[in-house]
């Protein structure tokens, strides 16, 4: 991991300009907030259907195992939910290629 990357995590930096000159703020950030946004931004970045598909395929069961370790406040739960949901994603993603290539197969 690059520092930068680490530092990011780690501290909430910014700077503002005013007529007296400039102010720093420097607070420490939550990581565990810092893990469900990026996870909620990727979300927001999917495509609609592709994302109401994926969750078909995980369940209301496996949505809930989802929503519980987001709101754990558990970084090792965070990080299971983000690697549950992206291991539903890669198979549905790969169920449908395979699909997909077979119903062209079928058009030649």
């Amino acid at each position: 991991m690059k520092i930068t990357n680490l530092i990011k995590m780690v501290l909430d930096i910014s700077m503002n300009s005013s007529d007296n000159g400039f102010e720093l703020s420097v607070k420490y950030a939550n990581p565990v907030q810092s893990e469900v946004e990026k996870f909620t931004d990727f979300l927001n970045g999917l495509d609609d259907e592709l994302f109401v598909d994926i969750c078909e395929q995980i369940g209301n069961d496996g949505l809930q195992k989802i929503q519980n370790c987001l709101d754990s406040e558990n970084i090792e739960s965070v990080r299971s939910a983000v690697s549950y949901f992206k291991a539903h994603a890669r198979k549905f993603i790969a169920d449908k290629t395979k699909y997909l290539n077979e119903q062209l197969v079928k058009f030649n």
